[in-house]
């Protein structure tokens, strides 16, 4: 049978001893009740297994439309087909020059590409598509009616490991006085935008900068690889002089007396 407190205090009063001080009969008193109180049961201590977080995660969403660069220029892509956003975003992680994704809400994914990727630069046997000249991160998204969302990824704008430096006034020419290959790359561009574009393809050994137009010219040698070139048009032949461009090897000068084009190196 269980004990009550009125158990044990009847106890306590029949042992009580006449003689005892009133701290003795508390003392008795709060034994008698320590007697009932139900035993506490020892609990095991609350275990928080630690998640996993996502890598998908690392990714941020900038805003509906096309990713576009500092200068609001689109990106070139690589075309995954159909994934979902975790996929679509872990496969921009792990492929290199990935600055962000777009995707739309049917799982169309598209990783972007710096301005001189090509197919083998894309992950799985996916197909490149030079789609625009943005350069480096991914800065904003513009509405432009599509239903792609963007999404910016972790990128490090390193310090390139090469750059560029002006050389003269003029056309650039090699040790034997020979005019270079080039990558057009049309007009509307600033000299470090086409700098940035050279030094970030490895078959640009310099580029020619025409001030009246604002015109690039990425300069290639005869064992380049031109399909680095992406979408722009790769010339090979001086229309004017009637003869191949056959420059190889370092840009030593520049010539010519037209001083709005100018010559860089790139090394």
């Amino acid at each position: 049978m269980k004990r009550t407190i009125n158990d044990n205090l009847r106890e306590l009063r029949i042992g009580d001893n006449p003689d005892d001080s009133e701290d003795d009969k508390k003392d008795k008193k709060t034994k008698a009740l320590k007697k009932t109180e139900a035993p506490k049961k020892e609990t095991d201590a609350p275990t928080t297994v630690p998640s996993e977080t996502p890598k998908a995660l690392e990714c941020e969403q900038v805003g509906k439309g096309l990713c576009r660069d500092r200068n609001a220029r689109r990106f070139s892509y690589c075309d995954m087909g159909s994934l979902t956003q975790v996929q679509c975003a872990e496969t921009c992680l792990s492929t290199e020059g990935c600055p962000g994704y777009q995707i739309t809400t049917d799982g169309d994914c598209q990783v972007l590409m710096q301005p001189w990727g090509n197919d083998r630069s894309c992950p799985n046997g996916s197909t490149y598509v030079p789609d625009g000249e943005g350069n480096k991160s991914v800065q904003q998204a513009l509405d432009d009616g599509t239903e792609y969302m963007c999404y910016r990824c972790p990128f490090e704008d390193v310090e390139p490991d090469r750059r560029c430096s002006f050389l003269g006034i003029g056309y650039c020419e090699d040790a034997n006085g020979e005019f270079f290959a080039y990558c057009d790359m049309g007009r509307g561009w600033t000299t470090e935008e086409c700098s940035e574009a050279c030094v970030a393809n490895p078959s640009c050994h310099g580029f020619e900068y025409d001030l009246d137009n604002a015109g690039c010219s990425s300069l290639m040698q005869p064992s380049d690889d031109y399909s680095s070139c992406s979408s722009y048009a790769f010339a090979f032949y001086d229309t004017f002089a009637g003869s191949p461009l056959l420059g190889e090897g370092p840009i030593i000068d520049s010539v010519g007396d037209d001083d709005t084009i100018h010559c860089y190196t790139c090394s």
